[in-house]
């Protein structure tokens, strides 16, 4: 899905003007209105994670799969205002389009969601809603050269990949921070208010949404320290290594969530910079306090090297993260 460009400069001009059609949507005014509604998402998923502790208490249960995995998508599909019964299809979709081993396959999976964004913007047409796919019909009703290069369902299909794996990845690798050296639980534990926000930005810095780094294809010759880099060329930007940069961090590789918090390229810069980063913040922040409060005893039950990370994956992540308290 991500082996070519999807456009030109032309292209680049309609995201532009679509993001500042939504960015209203993504403002930290507009999110901290839902914030009560995050927690309920939050409180629902580890409801049902403990109630499969309490159901076998011997066993561990998978964050993964109760948390990790399900919550992005429960947050992004009624920030969308996807109906209920289509989220688990949208999972399903979603990690077909990651698949970066089955070409063929993740552009099936994409085209099923256009699909299925098309059902949905029939519906909000006929009965808007208080939600992003409404007010892209609204702006797409004022305005129908608005989306010339991508249909509307396209570009709604498109803001549910990112809203979904690249959040997964890193609520898990959180997860697996702040457990594999309990004393970071335990740390954050006792003053959750006013550690929770450092400690999410240096699980951000540390993750990445990207396994592969980011890909570009210049359109003209450009020279960077020393490299000529043609016009076609596949660029591949990580900013994980510039987010280990020892001339910013001390032990860059290693995870202190009491270090001083400072810049990082998480979530982009510039132009691209990442719309739902403060979405994502707010999901990350909420489940971790979330966890170590209700859970103070959680830990892991198996070590790190007996995970394998999902290389096949454009996000990575792991396929578990087995806890116990």
């Amino acid at each position: 899905l991500h082996g070519r460009p999807f456009g030109d400069s032309t292209f680049e001009d309609e995201s532009f003007r679509l993001r500042r059609l939504l960015a209203p949507s993504f403002t930290p005014k507009r999110l901290k209105l839902l914030a009560g509604w995050i927690q309920e998402l939050i409180d629902m998923c580890l409801d049902e994670m403990e109630a499969a502790h309490d159901r076998d208490p011997g066993e561990p249960v998978d964050f993964h799969e109760y948390v990790g995995w399900r919550l992005p998508v429960l947050v992004i599909g009624a920030l969308l205002g996807l109906p209920v019964d289509m989220r688990d299809e949208m999972m399903a979709l979603s990690d077909r389009m990651g698949d970066i081993e089955d070409e063929p396959g993740a552009f099936a999976a994409m085209a099923e969601l256009e699909a299925m964004m098309t059902r949905v913007v029939e519906e909000k047409r006929r009965n808007p809603g208080p939600d992003v796919i409404s007010d892209l019909v609204a702006a797409h009703d004022a305005d129908p050269d608005l989306f010339q290069h991508r249909s509307i369902e396209a570009f709604a299909a498109i803001m549910v990949f990112p809203g979904h794996e690249t959040t997964v990845a890193r609520m898990d690798f959180g997860m697996l921070y702040l457990l594999n050296d309990l004393k970071w639980r335990d740390w954050l534990a006792e003053d959750v208010e006013n550690r929770i926000g450092g400690t999410v930005e240096e699980i951000l810095r540390l993750t990445s949404a990207h396994n592969l780094g980011l890909l570009r294809w210049p359109v003209e010759d450009i020279d960077l320290a020393g490299v000529t880099m043609h016009r076609g060329d596949l660029v591949i930007i990580s900013e994980a290594a510039a987010n280990r940069d020892p001339k910013v961090w001390d032990n860059p590789d290693e995870f202190d969530p009491s270090r001083e918090v400072q810049q990082h390229l998480a979530f982009g810069h510039g132009g691209h910079v990442c719309l739902g980063q403060t979405l994502a913040r707010a999901e990350l922040r909420a489940v971790f306090a979330s966890a170590v409060q209700r859970f103070p005893g959680i830990r892991l039950c198996e070590g790190l090297h007996d995970l394998s990370i999902r290389n096949d994956r454009t996000g990575g992540g792991v396929d578990r993260v087995l806890v116990t308290w």
